[in-house]
């Protein structure tokens, strides 16, 4: 399944074990009378292990800086 995300949120627990990442989609709401807000949904929540964190943060990286493999 594909869902678009346009925004996160990331936490370590105390031990900095685990890292509890959310995805969020960020979007333009209209209330009754046109009045806008941003809504801001939970698309995804993910705990991960330290070790599959810092490697996801690593392999983003690489991507962004053009040196993936």
């Amino acid at each position: 399944m594909v869902v678009y995300a346009n925004g996160f949120r990331i936490a370590l627990n105390d031990e900095q074990t685990e890292a509890v990442l959310h995805l969020t989609q960020n979007a333009p709401d209209y209330s009754d009378n046109g009045d806008m807000t941003v809504t801001d949904e939970c698309v995804g929540a993910f705990v991960l292990p330290a070790p599959v964190a810092k490697a996801l943060a690593e392999k983003l990286g690489a991507i962004f800086d053009g040196s993936a493999d």
